[in-house]
């Protein structure tokens, strides 16, 4: 199919737009990048797993159109790393976790027991909602309510060697102090965002990935009435250092936690805390990477062997190409 006809079958079931003032608007935007908006539909062509992808998720299509991950980032930034992610994801996650990711209703790990018999989930999925965060969205969610504990969403960039965590919030609404509470509670005292924390540091392993952090003045929506993203103080608490353009990067691994630097009457808690953190670690790290399926690698070589644009450069001198 040329261009044109991708071009056409962009604009069928679009169950994301409001009304028709937002296909006008696609229309617009898509003419006056043309080029780059026939190349990125020809990408999402290229692979039927992205097709899949598509067809779930239309709006991908036009994602870099708006405000995306980081303030500052221009129209050709905002395609490469959206490709860039994709290829990343394709490489790396098992395809079953993919398609269940990006083409079903999210892929489950769990349940994970709590104390006094509460139970939660790990939901990773499409980000939905607020899109301009990332494109992996990772949830701690209660098992019996299936209300969000708290939520993380994430993008692959530089190649798919760095990943860059563009939200980290705790449970929304009414009463979610007290759901982020009840949760450290039963878990030992693990706070949800640092089990959160764990999760991304697994992802970006598996993908060989360095993580930064999205800072309150880079993100996307930042000045936007009623909107705060008090990141900060957390990224700095776990060894986070920023750099002049906003992004904090954070250690390599996470710190070793040692049983010995605990008060002894403090261990028991210390031991449960950590073999529920590796049990959820470890469930999602299979869960995402198994490996020995020579098949997608063979379906992606003819995809990744094509001329691939050079990497993604944010704003002054490209903060992630180092």
């Amino acid at each position: 199919m040329d261009s044109l006809g991708y071009f056409a079958r962009s604009f069928r079931a679009r169950h994301d737009w409001q009304d028709t003032f937002s296909g006008l608007k696609y229309l617009i935007r898509s003419a006056s990048h043309w080029r780059q908006h026939r190349d990125w539909l020809a990408f999402l062509q290229s692979h039927p797993l992205l097709r899949a992808t598509v067809r779930r998720h239309p709006r991908v299509q036009e994602r870099y159109q708006h405000p995306y991950l980081c303030q500052g980032l221009d129209t050709p930034q905002r395609l490469r790393v959206l490709r860039n992610h994709y290829l990343a994801a394709l490489r790396h996650l098992h395809p079953d976790a993919y398609a269940e990711i990006y083409i079903g209703n999210g892929l489950l790990c769990g349940p994970f027991a709590l104390r006094q018999g509460q139970q939660f989930h790990l939901r990773i999925s499409a980000c939905s909602g607020v899109e301009c965060e990332g494109e992996l969205r990772v949830a701690l969610v209660d098992t019996a309510s299936g209300r969000d504990i708290s939520h993380a969403s994430m993008s692959l960039t530089d190649r798919g060697r760095t990943l860059i965590v563009g939200c980290l919030q705790g449970a929304r609404g009414e009463g979610n102090r007290d759901v982020v509470r009840d949760f450290t509670r039963e878990s030992h005292g693990l706070r949800p965002k640092n089990l959160l924390l764990s999760i991304i540091y697994v992802i970006a392993q598996g993908m060989h990935a360095r993580v930064l952090g999205v800072s309150g003045k880079t993100h996307p929506l930042q000045g936007r009435q009623g909107f705060v993203a008090p990141y900060d103080d957390f990224w700095q608490e776990n060894g986070g250092s920023l750099d002049d353009r906003g992004f904090y990067l954070l250690p390599e691994r996470e710190p070793i936690r040692l049983e010995s630097a605990v008060e002894s009457k403090n261990r028991a808690a210390f031991r449960r805390r950590e073999a529920l953190r590796q049990s959820v670690c470890t469930t999602l790290s299979e869960a995402l990477f198994r490996r020995g399926y020579p098949e997608i690698e063979q379906a992606l070589g003819k995809l990744l062997s094509t001329k691939t644009q050079p990497d993604e450069k944010l704003p002054s001198d490209g903060a992630l190409a180092r």
